[in-house]
């Protein structure tokens, strides 16, 4: 997602754009493993782990980064098409 060049021709940007694609495949795979473990990390909050707080401000950080990530994805893609 760093990666600026969008293509100089219309094969160029054809195949960067099935590469594209397929990382949002790849992102969409991985949504159930983050539910999982946000319901784990809901779990541990309501079972009033030890370490609650910090679960809970890690979860946010890892949605949070997933939800920039899933946003960068999606701007390429519209930049790609």
């Amino acid at each position: 997602l760093e990666y600026n060049n969008l293509g100089s021709s219309l094969d160029e940007v054809e195949a960067i754009l099935k590469r594209h694609l397929d990382f949002e495949k790849s992102l969409m795979a991985q949504d159930k493993i983050l539910k999982g473990f946000s319901d784990n990390a809901d779990k541990l909050i309501a079972n009033d782990h030890y370490d609650a707080k910090y679960i809970g401000e890690r979860r946010k950080q890892v949605l949070g980064k997933r939800k920039a990530v899933k946003d960068r994805a999606f701007e390429r893609k519209r930049l790609l098409q």
